[in-house]
């Protein structure tokens, strides 16, 4: 195909995508995707939720810790 020996494009893609068991749309596009349902996406998608959970929990936490700080800094302002 490389070399314009071949005149069939289409039969091409679809002998690669039968090879790769993917679409002819997912061997144009650049996303590269697992597939679905597998148990390394599960414990991706476990990790990435679990990691976002924390990265929250900590955001809150120092949400509360700045309120403090600004009420504590309002009271001394007082006359």
């Amino acid at each position: 195909m490389e070399r314009g020996e071949s005149s069939s494009r289409a039969s091409d893609t679809n002998i690669i995508c039968e090879l790769f068991k993917i679409t002819p749309e997912e061997l144009v596009t650049n996303d590269i995707r697992q597939d679905k349902g597998t148990t390394n996406d599960l414990n991706e998608t476990l990790i990435i939720n679990q990691l976002s959970d924390k990265v929250i929990e900590q955001y809150e936490a120092r949400i509360k810790e700045l309120k403090k700080t600004i009420k504590d800094l309002k009271t001394k302002r007082k006359p």
